[in-house]
């Protein structure tokens, strides 16, 4: 079964260790760096799409942890754990419906991301501009009866 994960994601850097994993539910955790980057294509006006690199974790690996993204032109051009991809639509019913649908259609990828706004956040005294974005993670026990890790 597919998941919705209406969360932030989790922003992880080394200076402030993991944070924004919910235990018990699926999780998606990026660099603070990937954030913000995103955060500034979507400020420029761009609506690029990324490919998504990483691994599940966690002894249900129901965490999904992205250690770097690429810009594709083409969801078909991704052969990582996933795709995200800018959108100024922020209703969050329809993006998960829209999420979903995505992953139905594309069983290869693990997580579908819509980066939906970009904020403001405090992090070490600094306030930083990072990408809010609604996840949809396919379920571990799917991953693993298809065969995939």
């Amino acid at each position: 079964m597919v998941g919705a994960l209406s969360a932030a994601i989790g922003i992880r850097d080394t200076a402030a260790g993991r944070a924004g994993a919910h235990r018990g539910a699926p999780s998606v955790e990026m660099p603070l760096t990937t954030l913000t980057e995103i955060a500034a294509s979507f400020d420029d006006g761009r609506n690029d799409i990324y490919c998504l690199y990483g691994q599940r974790q966690g002894v249900a690996r129901d965490r999904i942890l992205v250690d770097s993204v690429k810009t594709i032109t083409s969801v078909s051009d991704c052969g990582g754990i996933g795709v995200g991809f800018v959108t100024r639509i922020a209703d969050p019913v329809l993006l998960t419906y829209m999420l979903r649908g995505l992953m139905t259609s594309l069983p290869k990828l693990s997580l579908v991301s819509a980066f939906y706004q970009a904020e403001n956040v405090e992090r070490g005294g600094k306030t930083i501009r990072v990408a809010r974005a609604l996840s949809v993670v396919r379920g571990p026990s799917i991953i693993t009866a298809a065969g995939s890790s």
